[in-house]
């Protein structure tokens, strides 16, 4: 059942005019001018991905580094279990005339390393927590605090 795919550009759509200002259309080889004088729609810009991961792709939580064997990377809670794995061979045979654009793979990918990070690297989470925090300890600490844990 494809109906849990959905077909996901790498560089995203709604950035065109980027893609157009600064050429990329030259990392989108061997194709014809059939998808467009851009190329942003070209089959080497995109591929299926399941809804959830694509979802994550987007946002720049999950990326490809193809300059380190086409490890999977994950950015945020591993929940779909596919941190650190690497990329089916089929998917990247350069001999494949719609293999997808390496170039825009290490693009993705550094631009989800600058969205997820910030400072001196520190990581992006939910989560920002003074560095000694006990939140417990003042709950147990305070009046009541008997009938304020008890569930």
């Amino acid at each position: 059942n494809w109906n849990a795919f959905e077909a996901a550009h790498i560089f995203p759509l709604r950035h065109e005019s980027h893609w157009v200002q600064f050429n990329y259309r030259r990392w989108i080889t061997d194709m014809d001018d059939a998808v467009g004088a851009s190329k942003i729609n070209s089959t080497r810009n995109g591929f299926l991905l399941r809804r959830e991961v694509h979802a994550m792709f987007s946002q720049d939580l999950i990326s490809i580094n193809p300059d380190d064997g086409y490890k999977v990377v994950v950015f945020t809670i591993n929940f779909i279990g596919c941190d650190g794995r690497i990329v089916d061979p089929v998917c990247r045979n350069p001999a494949d005339p719609y293999l997808i654009s390496d170039n825009l793979l290490r693009w993705h990918f550094r631009q989800s390393v600058l969205a997820n990070t910030r400072g001196t690297g520190e990581l992006i989470f939910g989560h920002n927590f003074p560095p000694v925090t006990d939140t417990a300890g003042k709950v147990l600490a305070g009046m009541d605090s008997q009938a304020r844990s008890e569930l």
